[in-house]
């Protein structure tokens, strides 16, 4: 178990410090490429979005939780600022973004959980502060213990440095 921990924790180091590549959609010249806050739902835990470019992030949760003992997924996301671009003020832009990942969960009864998932959620960020606010939906196959359909979800916020 712990070796596992070990090397998920490392993973979603290596993502999130992946080098970063000019952002060129106008209005998040500001924003850093790392953001990192809360998330609450299913999963509840810690969020770092990664940003790779204007087009593509990577973003991660680690979480521990009742019922839970260790939580991690993360998504490679592709990143659309004209879903939604009636929606853009000068203060913020909504973004949409989509993608796969892949969870791992182990319950409190040591049931070990794996599975692939598919993200599509909304981010706001608001351009005059590092600030954005999130909400998600992720339907997940999980394939251990047994194999089914799951769904995740949740609202959070992040700050980028």
């Amino acid at each position: 178990m712990k070796k596992i921990l070990l090397i998920c924790i490392v993973i979603l180091i290596v993502v999130t410090n992946l080098s970063a590549k000019e952002k060129k959609k106008e209005g998040i010249e500001n924003f850093k490429n790392l953001g990192v806050g809360i998330v609450i739902g299913d999963p509840l835990g810690i969020s770092v979005k990664f940003m790779e470019s204007s087009n593509i992030a990577y973003a991660g949760v680690f979480g521990v939780f009742s019922g839970v003992k260790f939580y991690i997924h993360t998504d490679y996301l592709w990143l659309n600022y004209e879903a939604f671009s009636n929606l853009n003020r000068p203060e913020g832009i909504m973004i949409l973004y989509y993608g796969p990942g892949v969870l791992m969960r182990v319950t409190s009864d040591d049931k070990f959980i794996i599975g692939g998932r598919g993200t599509v959620g909304t981010e706001y960020l608001l351009l005059k502060a590092p600030f954005g606010i999130f909400l998600e939906v992720s339907p997940a196959f999980l394939v251990t213990p047994e194999m089914k359909l799951s769904f995740f979800g949740g609202l959070g916020a992040r700050f980028y440095f």
